[in-house]
């Protein structure tokens, strides 16, 4: 099982989208301090501090890159290929699909943790400490947890990649469009990281289900 779990990792981090996604994150935050950094910000987002504008900037861009980074490091297998790595392995296709959905987890926190270097630089301009760049942390995490959710239950369902980021997207989106209808910011993380939490659940449930067998179409 922890050799399952070792795979699934090592594969998500393998991916060269992964590093791809990191050096547009780290680029894009990077050239929005270069630019704006002069003490004022944006003058559209003038109400925020320049740490809080670039939050803003960074929430936006992890909107785009978390959902196709995560599509880009879903393993192959699908179908007959993912119960016959089930068996192999000796675990239920819902345990690999909770594997999954950590090892894209882990992956999200690595692409998050590209810009933090930028994010502290923000907050230090600001007059801001250390506890001002966790908190504001809590946010992209909770991002992390509910594309890495959303991509293995979408990516196992839809072949082709770029639909499949579109879906993940949308849905991501929705979800914290929907989160941030709460009033107190960080029940409304809790509550998008909880949503990824879900659905990786509910589909690895319904894994058990559609992955118990061998298609016989595919068989052929």
């Amino acid at each position: 099982m922890l050799t399952l779990l070792k795979r699934e990792v090592g594969f998500a981090l393998g991916q060269p989208a992964l590093l791809a996604s990191a050096a547009v994150h780290a680029a894009v935050l990077s050239w929005f301090v270069l630019t704006w950094g002069d003490g004022v910000g944006v003058p559209n987002l003038l109400p925020l501090s320049f740490q809080g504008q670039l939050a803003r900037v960074d929430t936006v861009l992890l909107l785009a890159l978390l959902p196709w980074t995560a599509i880009r490091c879903l393993p192959p297998e699908r179908g007959n290929d993912l119960v016959l790595l089930t068996l192999v392995a000796g675990v239920p296709p819902s345990r690999l699909m909770v594997f999954r959905a950590a090892a894209l987890f882990i992956a999200g926190l690595l692409l998050v943790l590209s810009g933090l270097p930028t994010i502290r630089l923000a907050s230090a301009m600001d007059a801001l400490g250390p506890g001002a760049v966790a908190r504001g942390a809590a946010l992209p995490v909770a991002l992390a947890a509910a594309a890495a959710g959303l991509a293995v239950w979408i990516g196992h369902i839809v072949r082709t990649p770029v639909l499949a980021w579109g879906l993940t997207t949308a849905c991501l989106v929705l979800a914290m469009a929907f989160s941030s209808i709460l009033q107190h910011g960080s029940v409304a993380t809790v509550a998008l990281a909880l949503f990824g939490l879900a659905v990786t659940l509910a589909h690895a449930r319904r894994s058990d289900r559609t992955h118990r067998f061998l298609l016989e179409e595919q068989v052929h």
